[in-house]
C-alpha cells in the first residue's frame, strides 16, 4: 500500500491546527462564561459527563464536529459568528463552512511514498470494512483508500492505481476526480463526504468516471468514517471497478 501526501510540512500543520483549535477552546469558554452556563449546564445539554465536559474544553480530551455544533447553539445568538466560521448555513446545517479549518481541499498536488507500520487499530478496521462488504484484498477490481483530513494524507491500495489507470506509485493530481466527473457527480460525492466527515453519515453510490486515457469506468464507492476526534478526522472506504 502505498500513501499520497500533500506536499506539506507535518509538523508546522499539527503546530497550526493545534493552536487553532486552543483559539476555539478559549473561545467557548468566554462564550459559556459570557452567556453564563456552567459547565455542568453545557454538559447536561449535549450529553455528556460533568468531568468529560471539563476535559473538552480544557483541551485534554477530543472534542467531536457534532459536540462542538452543540456548544455552539446553546451560545446563539452571540455565538453566530463562531457558528459561520465553523459550520456552513445551507440546508444541512453541520455542513463545514467555507472558513472551517477541515475543510475539504484540492489545491495541492499529491506525492507517492511507501506507507509502513500501520497502527493495529487501522489494520482492524480495514479487515472488518472487507469483511462487512464481503469483497476480498485478492479482489484486482476492489481498491482500498483512506483519507486523513487533519493530516492531509491519502492512502491508496495498489488496486486503486490499477482502476484509475496510474502506474502504481506514481503522482496522481488531486484535481483528477473533480475534472473527470460530471459536475452532478461530483458535487453528490462533494457533499456526501461533507456529511461524513461531520456527521459520521455513511455513503454509498456509483458513478461513471473517465479515466486519462480517455475510457470511461463505472465505480461504486462505499465510505465511512473513522475517528470523530475533531482534531484528527478519517475517511475510509471502498471502490469496487463494476
Amino acid at each position: 500500500m502505498f500513501i499520497i501526501s500533500y506536499q506539506y510540512n507535518p509538523l508546522e500543520e499539527r503546530k497550526s491546527l493545534m493552536e487553532k483549535f486552543q483559539v476555539l477552546l478559549q473561545d467557548i469558554k468566554e462564550l459559556r462564561t459570557e452567556c453564563k452556563f456552567t459547565q455542568a449546564e453545557v454538559a447536561q445539554k449535549i450529553g455528556v459527563s460533568f468531568r468529560t465536559y471539563q476535559r473538552m474544553e480544557s483541551g485534554e480530551s477530543s472534542l467531536a464536529i457534532d459536540q462542538l455544533h452543540k456548544i455552539l447553539s446553546l451560545f446563539k445568538p452571540k455565538s453566530n459568528v463562531l457558528i459561520g466560521k465553523y459550520f456552513s448555513h445551507s440546508a444541512d446545517e453541520n455542513s463545514y463552512g467555507d472558513y472551517h479549518f477541515f475543510q475539504l481541499s484540492n489545491e495541492n498536488k499529491m506525492l507517492s511514498k511507501p506507507a509502513t507500520g500501520r497502527p493495529v487499530l487501522e489494520v482492524e478496521m480495514i479487515k472488518d470494512l472487507y469483511s462487512r462488504t464481503g469483497y476480498s484484498k485478492k479482489d484486482k477490481n476492489v481498491g482500498y483508500w483512506e483519507w486523513n483530513l487533519s493530516l492531509k494524507e491519502l492512502y491508496w491500495s495498489e488496486e486503486m492505481f490499477q482502476i484509475h489507470g496510474f502506474d502504481f506509485g506514481s503522482q496522481v493530481p488531486l484535481s483528477y476526480l473533480k475534472e473527470n466527473l460530471s459536475a452532478e457527480s461530483w458535487d453528490s460525492i462533494e457533499n456526501k463526504f461533507k456529511r461524513l466527515a461531520v456527521k459520521s453519515i455513511p455513503f454509498f453510490g456509483q458513478y461513471l468516471i473517465k479515466k486519462l486515457n480517455g475510457d470511461e469506468i463505472h465505480i461504486e464507492v462505499t465510505a465511512r468514517r473513522y475517528h470523530k476526534d475533531i482534531h484528527n478526522i478519517i475517511l475510509f472506504g471502498i471502490v469496487e471497478l463494476i
